[in-house]
């Protein structure tokens, strides 16, 4: 698997990936997902600053840029499983017959195009998959389908900004909560023998007095009051670290051990207790910070902190 689908997109105006990249041997063919109604089309998008999309559809049989076809497949309910990135020309002939006569119902596992031959350095070959509702609401493939195995925990670093602007990496496990500002943690997930790393699905602060906010990517793109997560909140574009220098989202299509910053802001009433922060992959492998109790307190846990 290759981009995920909270994955920043670096584009001139950021935005989600929005599905999973599901990585293929150059021609390999794509199967319908489901039972449904067969859609086609060529796309583009034009991305919102809250990392919201609004797609520009051509649909079948219009022309356009070969490496941004589209077969969709809509179930009986309305949801809506998108594959990019089709051939159009490998089309079988059942498929365009069916397209021309409109109205095409497939079944799951049929035959429907190869996927697009890339051609180019730092990218790979693969269907981009999105699945929405019929209200438009995006959903997280992996939540639905099988998950690839993955027993390796995301890799992370935590840092807490203060009042004033100032940064220190939570290591000592000694800090002032009054004094905070908002944490950022420093993650990069990869799936067991998997080249390319990923955004972890969930993030996480708790306090011991209950007060908790979380972003949760794992099936819809949410926030703990659960609203849209609006982008620019979630990956800050520059985040200056405790020795000056600067660290950036990434761009492009991520090899090894690139690393995503997530800002995770503080919820009222803290308190002065113990805090958790933890990230989540798709599969449940955790990482995490905890600091030390007061003095005689018990340690908290995650049953106490609803985890």
């Amino acid at each position: 698997m290759g981009n995920n689908f909270a994955q920043y997109q670096p584009y001139a105006t950021p935005g989600y990936h929005g599905g999973v990249d599901m990585v293929l041997e150059a021609d390999s063919w794509i199967y319908a997902p489901v039972d449904g109604l067969l859609e086609a089309g060529h796309y583009a998008y034009t991305d919102n600053p809250d990392g919201s999309r609004i797609k520009h559809w051509k649909p079948w049989p219009s022309s356009g840029d070969p490496s941004y076809f589209e077969l969709a497949v809509v179930d009986n309910v309305g949801n809506r499983f998108e594959l990019h990135h089709v051939d159009k020309a490998s089309l079988p002939q059942d498929v365009m017959t069916g397209l021309n006569a409109a109205n095409f119902f497939v079944k799951q596992g049929m035959k429907l195009g190869r996927v697009v031959d890339w051609t180019m350095p730092f990218h790979y070959d693969h269907v981009h998959i999105n699945i929405h509702d019929k209200e438009g609401r995006w959903f997280n493939p992996e939540y639905f389908f099988t998950l690839l195995p993955d027993t390796i925990k995301p890799q992370c670093q935590f840092l807490a900004f203060d009042k004033e602007g100032g940064s220190q990496w939570l290591q000592t496990r000694e800090i002032q909560i009054e004094n905070l500002s908002h944490v950022v943690v420093i993650a990069s997930d990869q799936k067991n023998n998997n080249k390319f790393s990923q955004v972890p699905t969930y993030f996480e602060i708790a306090f011991e007095s209950g007060s908790t906010f979380f972003w949760d990517f794992q099936k819809n793109l949410t926030n703990s009051n659960g609203n849209f997560a609006d982008m620019r909140n979630v990956y800050p574009v520059r985040v200056e670290l405790p020795n000056g220098s600067v660290m950036r989202q990434p761009s492009g299509y991520y090899p090894n051990n690139v690393k995503f910053a997530v800002k995770l802001p503080l919820p009222e009433n803290t308190g002065t207790g113990q805090f958790m922060i933890m990230a989540k992959d798709a599969a449940g492998n955790i990482c995490e910070y905890r600091s030390f109790p007061a003095k005689n307190r018990p340690r908290v846990s995650y049953k106490k902190l609803g985890l």
